[in-house]
């Protein structure tokens, strides 16, 4: 457990709490056991719930890992009351632990913007974690751009994996974010103090979560498209060998069946090799004659 204490309010900062951990927040805001057991292990969907001396937050943010290319949903549990806020992660979380330190390092400087309350701190943790969003969906849109050249490049068949990948990460992003909608529209009555300063707050975290959610969509259909546009040119692809392949057995089959007659065991004429041979590639020549007028190639 790592603190921050200034007169303003008191941040308890968990990763994975333990049983220590657990045992301190019982003590300082006696929560209900199925909040304490929520704090402690994976939920999997946002909430917010309001009890009489304290709030529990519950809040999914997506998670990238550039060398493995598995997504995950990192997970912030938050309570607070009047003087404490305590949060949890189930995973890392840089941008929050960022913050944590950035006011750490402010709290003894008299010019720091440090928050006011809880309350503030709460917000501004919300408006930190959703701006952070943006880099990774730059990311996405990145490789969409590189998708995109190398699908018009010819490399169709590369792409069909990558374009999994994306459409996997999209999915990701969308399934943290998109539940999250009404919980942040709700902030407005589940803070402790509210004001002028809180509602601007809330309505500037409520149009980010919306620009996130936009973008996401943009993305959705860019990948979509991507991905029909890869599997036609692939599938156009496909046909052309396959159409050289269906010329190529047209074009020996006359050369299979004379040689398979002049194979068998009868007595037929012409039965010198290159006579054989003259009469087998005339067959092969007018077939070839015959799907040349017919514009097969």
């Amino acid at each position: 457990m790592k603190s921050i204490k200034t007169k303003n309010f008191n941040w308890l900062y968990f990763e994975n709490p333990d049983k220590d951990d657990l045992s301190a927040i019982q003590k300082i805001f006696n929560p209900h056991p199925v909040v304490l057991g929520e704090f402690n292990s994976p939920t999997y969907r946002p909430r917010v719930v309001r009890y009489n001396d304290y709030i529990f937050m519950v809040l999914h943010f997506p998670l990238f890992n550039e060398k493995t290319r598995i997504p995950k949903i990192g997970e912030i549990d938050i309570l607070f009351n009047q003087e404490f806020l305590a949060t949890s992660c189930s995973h890392y979380q840089h941008p929050l632990f960022h913050f944590f330190e950035q006011i750490r390092k402010e709290q003894g400087n008299e010019t720091a913007k440090i928050p006011k309350n809880t309350s503030i701190l709460l917000l501004q943790i919300i408006e930190v974690m959703l701006n952070s969003c943006f880099p990774k969906l730059d990311h996405i849109t990145d490789k969409l751009e590189e998708i995109e050249k190398q699908i018009f490049l010819g490399n169709e068949r590369e792409m069909v994996k990558e374009i999994s990948l994306v459409k996997r990460d999209i999915l990701n992003f969308r399934k943290s974010i998109k539940p999250q909608g009404s919980i942040l529209k709700s902030l407005s009555q589940n803070i402790l103090s509210p004001n002028i300063d809180t509602k601007a707050r809330v309505n500037d975290i409520v149009g980010a979560h919306i620009r996130v959610w936009n973008v996401l969509e943009n993305q959705k259909e860019m990948i979509d498209s991507l991905e029909a546009t890869n599997d036609s040119l692939f599938s156009h692809k496909l046909n052309e060998t396959m159409k050289i392949l269906t010329v190529f057995s047209i074009i020996f089959l006359p050369g299979t069946l004379i040689t398979g007659l002049f194979g068998i065991n009868m007595d037929l004429p012409l039965l010198e090799f290159w006579q054989v041979l003259m009469v087998t590639i005339g067959f092969m020549l007018f077939t070839l004659l015959i799907l040349k007028i017919m514009k097969w190639f």
